[in-house]
């Protein structure tokens, strides 16, 4: 019994230390690849449900259609105009959620560079 924990336990060790050292080298492989790929998908699927959320696509279909069946051309006017305010109201809110999103994007880029400067930095080798 006392052979197997012998062997056991320098090859548990050999295996761990291998496993740690080989992911922490394809680590930055997978960020800018795979995981890139996953931030991208995700940002965008978030994107997707904030226009859906802020419902820009339903008003401009509806930019030309009378408010409240006024099919007169006061009632027309009065709602392109509303819909007018409507619209760069929304388009300001997504114009925000994009913007929030690609400094996410940034953010995932630029987080690996800055924590090798970092470490470098603090151990004072730069």
């Amino acid at each position: 019994m006392k052979i197997i924990k012998a062997q056991f336990v320098p090859l548990a060790a050999a295996y761990l230390v291998n496993d740690v050292l080989r992911d922490a080298a394809l680590l930055p492989l997978w960020w800018y690849t795979a995981g890139l790929m996953l931030v991208g998908e995700w940002l965008v699927n978030r994107l997707r449900a904030q226009e859906k959320t802020v419902g820009l696509t339903i008003w401009l279909a509806s930019l030309f259609k009378p408010m409240y069946g006024q099919a007169d051309w006061q009632g027309k006017i009065i709602s392109f105009i509303l819909r007018i305010f409507v619209l760069i109201y929304k388009l300001i809110q997504m114009i925000f959620w994009l913007i929030f999103y690609v400094a996410i994007l940034l953010l995932w880029l630029f987080i690996p560079p800055f924590v090798i400067y970092q470490l470098l930095f603090q151990s004072r080798i730069f």
